[in-house]
C-alpha cells in the first residue's frame, strides 16, 4: 500500500487503511439496527445522505466506528482506537473493497 496510512485497531488486531478511503469516527450509539440483519452485520449508519453498513469484520468490541469508503462501497467497522502513520509498525493491510463484498 502506498501512500500515508490510518492505522485503527479493534478487539481483533491493529489494521492500516489507506487515509483517502477514511470518511470519519463516530460513536457506535450512532448504528441504526436493522431488522434480521445478515450474519457479521451489526447495523448502519446515515452520514451526509450516505449508508454505511457496519460490519463486524475485525471484531466487534469497542466504542468507535471506522467509517470508510471506496468507490461504490460503503462499510464500517467497530474499532477501539486510531493512530496515524509511523506510531504503529506491525498492522495488517485493510481492505474497503474484500470486506463489502463479503472477504
Amino acid at each position: 500500500m502506498d501512500g500515508q496510512m490510518l492505522h485503527f485497531t479493534s478487539s481483533r488486531g491493529t489494521f492500516s487503511v489507506a487515509i483517502p478511503e477514511v470518511v470519519e469516527v463516530c460513536p457506535r450509539s450512532e448504528i441504526r439496527e436493522m431488522p434480521d440483519p445478515a450474519p457479521g452485520i451489526l447495523g448502519v449508519i446515515i452520514k451526509n445522505g450516505e449508508a454505511f453498513t457496519i460490519r463486524s469484520s475485525v471484531g466487534d468490541g469497542g466504542d468507535l466506528i471506522l467509517l470508510l469508503r471506496s468507490g461504490r462501497h460503503r462499510i464500517g467497522v467497530v474499532i477501539t482506537g486510531v493512530e496515524l502513520e509511523g506510531s504503529v509498525r506491525d498492522s495488517r493491510p485493510f481492505s474497503v473493497a474484500d470486506v463489502a463484498q463479503g472477504g
